[in-house]
């Protein structure tokens, strides 16, 4: 039985996704004098992002860690997230033991697309506290205060789910239109997913390797509004 065209769209578009995922990147303070950094991420190994000021790669560290959504208390205070670490280590055990759970320690929290790994300004950025702290033998549960959008740092580009970002041709879409085949082939884009990968089809018939469509510049992986 053939899939209708729709349905192989949309499990092309979730795979795409799933092979190109978010990524959670979290910067948490400790007090110590001077303080310390740890940076840390639900991504499955180590993971580069931005740099110092002298060059040197921020390198965040795979960790037991899960995000909850936003919420709200009844009573009006502020929003807050839920972080919860594993609390195995004899090393976060002592940080929480030494600076009080790291109650009023900031923390940024950055979402970044692993196709935009290398640029720093694509980072989707939240500055906050933590405000509370509750840790049993096996995790930490904290609390982070609501984000301060007047503090937040936002890129500086929209982010949509079905429509490419990129210029045709240019060197972020990366389709070769010098190539007389390939603009032979596709002379134009309709900055689909499913037009980006009969790009990729093009490339393939043509002899070239495909580089389409892991260069679509859209965000499948974004959730369509009315689903869950």
């Amino acid at each position: 039985m053939t899939q209708p065209l729709t349905d192989l769209t949309l499990a092309r578009s979730r795979q795409l996704s799933d092979e190109y995922p978010w990524v959670w990147l979290y910067d948490i303070e400790v007090p110590t004098t001077p303080p310390t950094r740890y940076r840390l991420t639900n991504y499955d190994r180590n993971f580069s992002f931005d740099a110092t000021s002298s060059g040197v790669p921020l390198v965040y560290e795979p960790f037991p860690i899960v995000q909850g959504p936003v919420t709200q208390a009844s009573d009006g205070d502020l929003p807050q997230i839920q972080l919860q670490v594993a609390n195995e280590s004899q090393i976060m055990r002592t940080i929480l033991e030494d600076h009080d759970g790291l109650v009023g320690q900031p923390i940024v929290i950055r979402l970044v697309h692993i196709l935009q790994q290398g640029d720093p300004s694509a980072a989707l950025r939240f500055d906050g506290q933590i405000v509370a702290c509750k840790a049993t033998y096996d995790r930490v549960a904290w609390n982070v205060s609501a984000l301060n959008l007047t503090q937040s740092s936002l890129p500086g580009r929209r982010y949509i789910r079905d429509h490419c970002r990129w210029r045709y041709g240019d060197a972020n879409c990366g389709y070769d239109l010098n190539n007389s085949t390939l603009s032979t082939a596709q002379p134009s884009c309709r900055k689909t997913l499913a037009d980006c990968e009969a790009h990729g089809d093009s490339e393939v018939a043509a002899g070239l390797s495909r580089q389409h469509p892991a260069r679509f510049g859209g965000w499948p992986g974004i959730p369509r509004q009315g689903r869950r």
